[in-house]
């Protein structure tokens, strides 16, 4: 892993140099084209042409990228593009001292260029170097580097234009040393295996675009997220060329605030992406993807009626930035994980086509908004808004999991915390059975939150009806049984779940056929060893911990009408390695039990130390009565804590390494209130009690004496 990590280290940071040096360069560029050639009477083109120059080697070269990606080592093509960056940043410095606008576009075109060709291998790469596990927060940090390197890299062309405004060609040796420094960087990149795909290369990049897509469609996954992204780049397309005359007509802010406003933007999506990988935990949570949709609508819609205040315009757009990335992040993730490894450069490389192709269309739409139908920059931001909330409304049509894993993804990171243990043990792909406890009706969002994969889960058919729930269950392909069923119904149930996991779907099944009523593991239902008779699929038996006491719990005798202890409530997950499939009742009932056991060990660090719960009850109820004995012996609250105290100095003054924490210390007493003050000074000393039976052998007390190291008794 730590290899990993620096191998990531030297590809974030040169793609981060990249996205400096060309948003830099393209700033110069600008900047000297308003200077030249924009007067008063026109040459506006000549602006417009940076974004097309730029953007036009996307449409042309990214397909060859994604050849190049899948054809030869990602790393050595990433090596290689960074070769090429230096070599074009030292063709810059004649053509800007020239000043000749044909050679400085052909060299922010030739920028272009290696972008387009490198973009698939920079992201291609990234599922070599990370499982499923990690793909989502390495994800985040590659954006977030981006997004930073964006803002910087604007910023710093502004600043170096202005510095170097009489003498533009010293530029050049600026990105000619961040070039070098990418260059260098690249070599640290992790070193892969290289697939060395067979594939032809297709010269007509729309053949080529259609054959990717017909790829995608055969994993509808892929093939939405393709289309979500694509329709990200026509939003984000429009925003940049809208946000400019938002802030300068409507608004009515010079050029300083209007940078500012973009920069709280990329802040924004820095930030998005960041928390995106970080909230995505272990998997891939697509579940985040409508969520930023409708952050995005959101934001847009307030945009329409928040110019008249700056701060409240830069909170939206900061809104909307967060939300970005939410929505590219989890996307984005995705592409790379379910693509196969030969065909991942070509997938990237139409994304790529069809993202910047929207960007483009992102310009002819703002002309129809604006000239020929009339709407203001508000307005636009207002009616862009209103789409985009029917585009997250159709992912929810077309991907209603999306929607149940949202809900679900918010109300176990709200009210729960989650640890989980033993997690790769459920396996990547194939079917197989989970086998879990059953103690709160909030079972079934835990083990969707704690397992990467869809879960089609065996609900009690009367809950299955409920109105509320049932869509849900439907969208989840919930299976209704219920022992109130006839025994044809039961057997279908039964076999409905066989055959889900025959054609390798994770079913999951509580298997003591309802709620504790008292926090034990009930005795478990024989219906599953139908399920997996003839299966050739593990049996994976999981454990909730800590849930019992929660409000979803039977605990007082009632179900959520209880105040939560704990906000968010702390829960331990645990999975245990695969059993055969032709394991009893009793063996997997005996294996959940022993991950309950396990699991306590994980509590040690959210409960208190005996003596030291003792001592905060003491302190509510100082004088009340606390014990007594046969032998006459009577204490309250206060005066057992004093007697322990005392009994404590007593016990360890002068003893030789009496210091020492955790000794274990023996107790040879009768159960009586001089026995439980005794175990009380000790614990307040910092040792460990162990009481010894007297009415044992003496080889027993040996025995214990030796095996706990005590020198006290």
């Amino acid at each position: 892993m730590e290899k990993k990590g620096k191998g990531f280290i030297g590809l974030i940071a040169a793609q981060a140099l990249g996205a400096l040096n060309d948003n830099a360069f393209k700033l110069v560029v600008s900047l000297l084209a308003v200077d030249l050639f924009v007067k008063d009477t026109g040459g506006t083109e000549y602006v417009s042409m940076v974004g097309v120059v730029f953007i036009l080697p996307f449409l042309m070269l990214t397909t060859f990228g994604g050849y190049l990606a899948d054809r030869f080592s990602k790393r050595s093509v990433i090596i290689y593009s960074k070769a090429a960056e230096l070599l074009i940043m030292f063709l810059a410095l004649p053509a800007l001292a020239a000043g000749n606008t044909i050679a400085i576009y052909s060299v922010l075109f030739l920028m272009g260029a290696h972008s387009a060709l490198s973009s698939p291998a920079k992201y291609g790469i990234m599922p070599e170097m990370f499982g499923e596990d990690e793909i989502s927060e390495a994800n985040g940090s590659m954006h977030l580097w981006t997004y930073v390197s964006i803002i910087i890299g604007t910023a710093f062309g502004g600043y170096i234009f202005y510095l170097l405004k009489d003498r533009i060609y010293q530029t050049s040796y600026i990105f000619m040393g961040v070039a070098l420094v990418g260059l260098i960087a690249s070599f640290f990149v992790a070193k892969v295996k290289t697939l060395t795909a067979r594939r032809k290369i297709e010269l007509n990049i729309i053949k080529e675009i259609a054959a990717s897509m017909r790829i995608a469609r055969e994993d509808s996954g892929v093939f939405l997220s393709i289309l979500g992204l694509t329709y990200f780049g026509l939003i984000g397309g429009l925003f940049q060329l809208n946000i400019l005359l938002y802030a300068r007509k409507i608004m009515e802010i010079d050029q300083m605030m209007t940078g500012m406003l973009l920069t709280v933007t990329g802040a924004g999506m820095a930030a998005g992406s960041y928390l995106a990988g970080r909230l995505s935990g272990h998997k891939v949570e697509y579940g985040l993807v409508p969520l930023g949709g409708f952050g995005i609508s959101a934001s847009l819609i307030f945009l329409g009626f928040t110019y008249g205040s700056i701060g409240w315009t830069a909170a939206m757009l900061f809104l909307m930035g967060v939300s970005s990335g939410f929505f590219v992040v989890p996307l984005n993730a995705l592409i790379q994980i379910r693509v196969a490894e030969e065909r991942r450069g070509q997938m990237i490389a139409a994304l790529n086509f069809l993202s910047f192709s929207a960007i483009l269309l992102a310009s002819g739409v703002l002309y129809v908004l604006r000239e020929l139908i009339g709407l203001n920059s508000a307005m636009i931001f207002l009616m862009t808004g209103v789409c985009s909330i029917a585009a997250t409304l159709y992912i929810f049509k077309v991907m209603p999991e999306a929607f149940v894993r949202l809900m679900n993804w918010i109300l176990a990171h709200s009210i729960y915390r989650i640890t989980l243990h033993g997690e790769e043990n459920i396996p990547r792909t194939g079917g197989a059975l989970l086998v879990c406890n059953h103690v709160s009706y909030a079972d079934p969002l835990l083990v969707m939150s704690s397992v990467k994969r869809s879960i089609r889960f065996m609900v009690f058919r009367p809950i299955y009806e409920n109105p509320v729930i049932k869509p849900f269950c439907r969208i989840t392909g919930a299976i209704p049984v219920s022992f109130a069923d006839r025994p044809k119904s039961m057997l279908k149930s039964l076999h409905t779940a066989k055959e889900a996991i025959r054609n390798g779907e994770v079913v999951c099944i509580f298997a003591e056929g309802g709620l504790t009523r008292t926090g034990n593991l009930l005795p478990f239902n024989k219906g599953f060893e139908y399920i997996m008779k003839d299966l050739d699929a593990p049996i994976i038996p999981m454990n909730i911990d800590r849930i019992w006491g929660s409000v979803f719990s039977y605990k007082d005798g009632k179900f959520f009408r209880k105040i939560p202890r704990r906000w968010p409530y702390p829960i331990t997950v645990s999975f245990a390695p695969g059993m055969p499939a032709n394991s009893t009742v009793h063996e997997v009932r005996t294996r959940v039990e022993e991950l309950s056991a396990e699991a306590m060990r994980v509590r040690k660090g959210y409960y208190k130390k005996l003596h030291i719960a003792f001592i905060d009850e003491i302190k509510r109820h100082p004088f009340r009565f606390l014990m007594a004995d046969s032998m006459g012996v009577k204490f309250n609250c206060i005066g057992f804590l004093a007697a322990a105290a005392a009994l404590q100095r007593v016990l360890f003054k002068g003893r030789a390494n009496s210091s020492v924490k955790s000794e274990m210390v023996g107790v040879l007493l009768p159960s009586s209130c001089i026995g439980a003050l005794v175990n009380t000074a000790i614990l307040l000393s910092g040792k460990v009690p162990v009481n010894l039976n007297f009415t044992s052998s003496k080889e027993s007390i040996e025995y214990a004496v030796k095996e706990c190291s005590m020198r006290i008794i």
